[in-house]
Order: C-alpha cells, then sequence, then structure tokens
C-alpha cells in the first residue's frame, strides 16, 4: 500500500502547465497553480523538476507568485533520475513519500530506476490530487511547514556558497536547541514524531495509529516515576524548525557492575534538522543512556566528535522556559528519591541544577533524606571522615560536601526530607556525633547495623548473583568497621528533626532561598487498585514545617497534597506521577520568584558547633561541657540554663552518664519548649 505523500515533485512543460516554454510559449493553469499553494495548506510540499533554462521558468514562476510555493527547484536539461534522488536527499524526505508527476513515460521509468521506491504518475493524477486519500496531509494554513523547507531551502544555498567546512557553516549558523519536558502540551507532536520519523528514529517503538490510544498508550509510558521525556526543539539563524524531536528515558532499566543506568525507550527525530548533529548533541546532554538501535538510522551517536556548534553563545538556553516566567539563577536539589526527578523539571525553569539524592556505594545504599544526614554532609570533613570512608567503601567527596559554601547569590535550595517524617533508625558516630543512613544495597529500609553479622552473610547469599565478591568483601568490612565506631539510634522526635531543620535554614548563604518540599500525607497501597493509607505523622511534620518557615522571609514551603488533585497520581513506594513533579518545580519557581533572598550573612549554629567540640575532646573537659551546656539551652530555649541545671548537665556529661545527644532530646521533650511552639525552632 503506498504511503502518504509528503512532497509532489512536478514536471512543468505539459504537465504544470499548458505547452512547452522553448516551443513557442506555455499557457499558465492557474487551477494546478491552486493545486499548490492547497497542498502546502496541507503541510504537503511542492517541487520542480523540470528540463528547461532556469531563468526564465524562475521568471514566469516568480510574476505569477508560485514559486514561493515551490521549494528547491531543479531546473536543467540534465537528466531527471539523478536529479530527483539529489533533490530528495536534499529535503531529507523517504523516496516512498514523494510523488514525481510527469507526462513523459520516460523520464517516469528513469526516476523509478534510479530512485527505488518513489512514487510516480503521468498528468492525468492532477484532476483527482486533492481528493487522493495519500494528499490529504493536516491542517496547515500558517503554512510553517512551506517556511521551515524555505529556511532549508536557503541554507543549503548559503552552505554551498559559503566555501568553508561544514562545522564552519554550522557554528556560523548559531543553532540553538531547547528541551521542553511539558510533553502533555506536545503529545500529539511526539506522537506523530515516534509514528512517521525512520531515518533518525533510533527506537522505532511504535504507537497506535488511533490517536485516542496512541495518547493514552504513550502517557501510560511517560507515567512512571522512574522515567522522564521530552521534546526537542531547534532554531538557528535559518529560522524555527519547531519541534523535531522526542525522547522518553527509563532511569532504571540497565544495570551494569555496581551503578543502575538509564536507557532510551524512545528516542527519534526529524530529518529536517539532519547533518546538525542534534540527535547527538541531545543524547550526549542526557548522559548517553543505553540505547539499542532498531533498523537503519543515517546518524552515528556513538562517536567521539565533539558536537560543539549548538548552544554555543547562550543566547538560548538548553531548556525552555516552561512557565514563561524569568529563568532562575541556580537550584540544588537534596532530598531522596524525589530529588532527581525534581531537579529534571527544575532544570527547564533554571539555568543551573544540581541533584544530591539517595546512591549506591558497591554493595551499601545511602540514603540522603534526612535534614541530619544533611547537616553531616555540610558540617564534616574529608579529613574527619576518612577512616570511615576507606574502611567501608564509601565516598567522601558526596559525604563531605558543604554545597552552601559554593553557592552563588540567587541559589534556590530545595530540600526534601521525607525520611524524617517517620520513626527510623540512624547510625551515629560514636566520636562526632553525624549520622548516616545505610544499609545493605538490596535490602530497603533495613540498617546496616539492623542486622547481625551472619544475617548479613546470609542475606547477599540468598541474593544469588546481585552481590559481586567484592561487594560482599565490602559490606561485611563495613558492617565491622560500624560496629565499632557506630551505634544504631531510634530517631523518633519530629521536634529534633525540626530542629536540625531550623540549622539549616539558619546556615543558608547570604542572598539565596530555600524551599521544603513535604510529601503527599497519602501513600498508594498497591497500583492495582485506588486504595490509599493515609499517614498523620505527614499532616503534624507540614504544620511544624509551616510554622518554622513562615519565620524566614527567605524561606517556604511545598505541599504535594496541594498539587495533587486524583488518587491516581500517587504511585506505590511513596512516588508520584511524573506531571506532579513538574508541577512541584513550577510552585517553586513562583515561590522563590515572589521572595527574598537572605538579608544578613549565616551564623554558624551554636549547638551544633559546641557538640562537634565535645565530641572532638576525647578527655570530656569541664570548659567543652559547659560550652556544650550553655549552647543547647541557648539555641533551644533562647535562655541560659539555671545554676543547679548546669552544674548537673556539666557533672553527666563529663562523667559520661549523659550523651549531649541525650540532653539535647531532654530539652527538646521538656515542658518549656512545648509552651514556646517552635518560637526559636
Amino acid at each position: 500500500m503506498a504511503e502518504d505523500i509528503r512532497l509532489v515533485v512536478w514536471d512543468l512543460d505539459e504537465t504544470f502547465w499548458k505547452g512547452t516554454l522553448t516551443e513557442g510559449g506555455i499557457e499558465y493553469v492557474d487551477s494546478h497553480h491552486a493545486i499548490v499553494v492547497e497542498l502546502a495548506r496541507r503541510g504537503i510540499m511542492s517541487s520542480v523538476c523540470s528540463k528547461n533554462d532556469p531563468d526564465p521558468v524562475m521568471k514566469i514562476l516568480d510574476e505569477r507568485g508560485a514559486s514561493r510555493y515551490f521549494i528547491f527547484p531543479d531546473i536543467s536539461w540534465n537528466p531527471k533520475g539523478p536529479r530527483l534522488k539529489d533533490l530528495i536527499a536534499r529535503v531529507q524526505l523517504r523516496p516512498e513519500t514523494v510523488l514525481f508527476i510527469d507526462d513523459n513515460p520516460s523520464n517516469r521509468s528513469e526516476a523509478l530506476a534510479m530512485v527505488p521506491g518513489i512514487q510516480v504518475a503521468d498528468e492525468r493524477i492532477i484532476g483527482t490530487l486533492l481528493s487522493n486519500p495519500r494528499t490529504q496531509g493536516k491542517d496547515d494554513s500558517s503554512f510553517s511547514r512551506l517556511q521551515q523547507y524555505k529556511s532549508l531551502e536557503k541554507k543549503a544555498q548559503d552552505q554551498k556558497t559559503s566555501g568553508g567546512s561544514n562545522e564552519a557553516f554550522l557554528r556560523a549558523s548559531h543553532i540553538r536547541v531547547e528541551i521542553d519536558y511539558d510533553v502533555e502540551a506536545h503529545i500529539e507532536r511526539a506522537i506523530e514524531l515516534i509514528n512517521r520519523t525512520n531515518q533518525l528514529n533510533f527506537t522505532k517503538l511504535r504507537l497506535p495509529e488511533d490517536l485516542a490510544a496512541a495518547k493514552r498508550e504513550l502517557r501510560e509510558q511517560i507515567c512512571p516515576f522512574d522515567r522522564h521525556a521530552g521534546v526537542v526543539r531547534v532554531v538557528d539563524n535559518y529560522g524555527d524548525y519547531g519541534i523535531i524531536g522526542f525522547f522518553l528515558v527509563d532511569a532504571n532499566k540497565a544495570t551494569k557492575g555496581d551503578t543502575v543506568n538509564a536507557s532510551l525507550v524512545h528516542f527519534c527525530f526529524s530529518c529536517r534538522t539532519l547533518g546538525m548533529g542534534v540527535e547527538k548533541w541531545v543524547y550526549e546532554k542526557l548522559g548517553r543512556p543505553d540505547l539499542t538501535v532498531v533498523g537503519d538510522v543515517v546518524s552515528d551517536l556513538f562517536g567521539s566528535e565533539p558536537i560543539d556548534w549548538i548552544n554555543q553563545d547562550g543566547a538560548v538556553g538548553s531548556d525552555r522556559p516552561a512557565d514563561g516566567g524569568q529563568k532562575l539563577e541556580s537550584v540544588v536539589v537534596y532530598g531522596g528519591c524525589e530529588a532527581e526527578p525534581l531537579a529534571l523539571y527544575m532544570k527547564a525553569l533554571s539555568r543551573q541544577v544540581r541533584s544530591i539524592g539517595h546512591f549506591a556505594a558497591g554493595g551499601l545504599y545511602l540514603r540522603m533524606n534526612s535534614a541530619r544526614v544533611a547537616l553531616g554532609v555540610l558540617n564534616r570533613t574529608e579529613h574527619e571522615f576518612a577512616s570511615d570512608a576507606q574502611a567501608m567503601g564509601l565516598p567522601q567527596k558526596i559525604l563531605c560536601d558543604n554545597f552552601f559554601a559554593a553557592a552563588t547569590a540567587g541559589t534556590v535550595f530545595v530540600f526534601n526530607f521525607n525520611i524524617d517524617i517517620n520513626p527510623h533508625y540512624a547510625l551515629r558516630h560514636k566520636k562526632f556525633g553525624w549520622e548516616l543512613l545505610v544499609e545493605p544495597r538490596f535490602l530497603p529500609h533495613t540498617s546496616l547495623l539492623g542486622l547481625s553479622e551472619e544475617a548479613c552473610r546470609a542475606h547477599m547469599e540468598q541474593c544469588a548473583g546481585a552481590y559481586s565478591a567484592d561487594m560482599q568483601e565490602q559490606v561485611v568490612a563495613a558492617w565491622q568497621y560500624a560496629m565499632e565506631t557506630y551505634e544504631v539510634v531510634l530517631k523518633d522526635s519530629q521536634l529534633e528533626h525540626i530542629a536540625d531543620l531550623r540549622c539549616l535554614l539558619d546556615s543558608i548563604p547570604q542572598h539565596c532561598k530555600a524551599v521544603v518540599v513535604v510529601n503527599h500525607d497519602k501513600v498508594r497501597s498497591s497500583m492495582s487498585g485506588e486504595n490509599t493509607v493515609s499517614n498523620p505523622a505527614v499532616l503534624s511534620y507540614l504544620a511544624a514545617v509551616r510554622e518554622l518557615t513562615s519565620r524566614y522571609d527567605y524561606a517556604a514551603v511545598v505541599s504535594v497534597s496541594e498539587i495533587i488533585e486524583d488518587v491516581s497520581d500517587l504511585q506505590e513506594g511513596g512516588h508520584y506521577a511524573r506531571h506532579v513533579y513538574q508541577k512541584v518545580a513550577r510552585r517553586i519557581a513562583e515561590l522563590t520568584r515572589l521572595s527574598v533572598g537572605r538579608t544578613e550573612p549565616p551564623v554558624r549554629q551554636p549547638w551544633i558547633d559546641a557538640r562537634h567540640q565535645f565530641y572532638l575532646d576525647a578527655a570530656g573537659a569541664k570548659q567543652s561541657a559547659a560550652t556544650a551546656v550553655d549552647a543547647a539551652y541557648q539555641a533551644l530555649l533562647g535562655r541560659a540554663p539555671d545554676a543547679d541545671a548546669r552544674a548537673r548537665a556539666i557533672d553527666e556529661l563529663v562523667s559520661k552518664r549523659l550523651r549531649f545527644e541525650d540532653l539535647l532530646k531532654a530539652i527538646l521533650n521538656s515542658g518549656e519548649f512545648a509552651q514556646r511552639r517552635l518560637t526559636s525552632v
């Protein structure tokens, strides 16, 4: 069955017009002119392949106003077969979508021989051309497709006359690529790219031809939490090419060694930007995810040659301002599983985005979504952590990263401390007091020291193939080191978590802002139904965070509960449909554009510093104990301790009958602190 026609190539003499130009003149056929215009209105292009002298032909077409509707006209006395082949290559279409109309059977036969797959017809088809099922196209009353091809034609002419290298011409073209993550707004174009592209469709995973079914299937493909998708738009000096690409990345499909790599579900581009390197640039930008190329393609994504001519001048960012507002300067997203998808959508709203979230380190898995863990990341040094990193196989740079220190003016810090909502266990360093959330990599939500060494070994043996020999050795060594250096603590005080958050907010750098994202108060019990489970702790945590952030003009809170409108947006594991993260990102941008950055420089937290000092003093001297007690009372209650309480606490700390952490907890749980209702916290 013949394919839909995207280009009609017209012979002129005795076809487009009556008569032969070199034999005494022609009769221009206005009805044929009207057909060319109507085809363009349907998004179907027209070109000319004629044996004639070019100047008199173009004079007629210009006078009649027809030249504006013909792209890449080819007028010469050379054989038509090779010229048609070259024309189709320049237009960047497949021969199967091209119709060549010529009254001469010899020319039609030559076309079929030189361009396999091309559709041919004599002049008798013209009368029924507009009613032909293959030429219905789709509405393009603005002639945008025609303008795109005219831009391509002008570009080809300039490239031919430029005299320089292809790379030099591409640089001079100032190609700008934009990625828009709002796929829903362009879903029909995404479907068209998936189903209609071939030469630059690397995955060829087609959707149903029925539009409603295609939309439904694509939405289902995009929806999972660990996937993200975007459409690609290209602009250069020659015009706006529109949306020419679509990708869908699955973040958890392929596993290599000890890292989880993304893979591409869809990766397809229109041929209208063929030769510009756009598809390779996007592939590099996505981090070169795993890709199994399906069928033949005309572009090599895996070469080492850099694509350095795209977005070279910064005139247009690599991501489109999705909400129409001014882009943020810089965003740091800190949290757990939500950090990565949230950071992804922040890229469309900010010039620079960084995410810090959960990660695997060999056979261990580290969770980051606790305020106390974040304080440790900010405050400990690589020197202090060196022994732990070496013994447990943990990365120093990630876990000793003062991301506040590198912040520039205008940076927005986005925090999501989901684990602090519910009781959980942490590993607390016996000397320094920092905390880690470490677990065996394939045993989620089980603290490393929540197992005996024997149980830990048994778990790894049961997960045959999941833990390599090196991983097993690392996990056992980490367990043994942690038993000596860390203690297991139950984190069940929400007030303590709020105090940690307060410490973070007080440490926000000058001229920067902060947003705390609080998860939904319901979770999906399974994806097979609409059953949800409520978590009242989320509501109390949200109320406390609102109370806290209201005291900072540079801080705000975003509640996912207020953004989700339908239970279907909830996914298992406390995650959300992709568009929820986009809405959260836009809400963050709205709030931070309205707020001012911190005006005064931050003051280091006295009770954190005092605790640090106390733990460093191996002898537990009275001076450091007194400093710790005074700082704790001042920070949490806003006053100095009375003499008896001070003396008693110092004595108990020095004699080690009381840990400093227990002193903090006692103050936090005191009636006086509760009465203050977070005034200082």
